[in-house]
């Protein structure tokens, strides 16, 4: 009788041995799969980092452009005003449409 108690009580501890080592097993995949997701999380966040910059940079150059363009035509405009002739490199409308492109690439 001791006997049978004894291999009852054996497989039960290799069942035992068993589930726990399936537990472990479902919890590594789980880990792996979790792991999997933050690398495409992290790889999206910086794809959108990359464009962010890339916008960024785009509309600093834009506003760059626009600021040079507008100090040229102020000295221009200056030195022609002393000799008595109009000069306007960059109209009030070209202004505002960049502005506006500007604007649309903040979006």
């Amino acid at each position: 009788m001791s006997s049978s108690i004894d291999e009852q009580l054996a497989k039960a501890k290799e069942r035992v041995e068993r589930l726990e080592q399936k537990k472990l097993l479902h919890d590594a995949k789980n880990a792996i799969s979790e792991n999997e997701d933050l690398k495409n999380q992290l790889k999206n966040n910086e794809a959108e980092r990359l464009s962010l910059s890339r916008d960024y940079q785009q509309v600093m150059n834009e506003v760059k452009q626009l600021f040079d363009d507008v100090q040229t035509d102020k000295f221009f405009a200056g030195n022609y005003q002393e000799s008595g002739q109009n000069f306007k490199t960059v109209k009030q409308s070209d202004i505002l449409l960049r502005l506006q492109n500007i604007i649309n690439l903040q979006k």
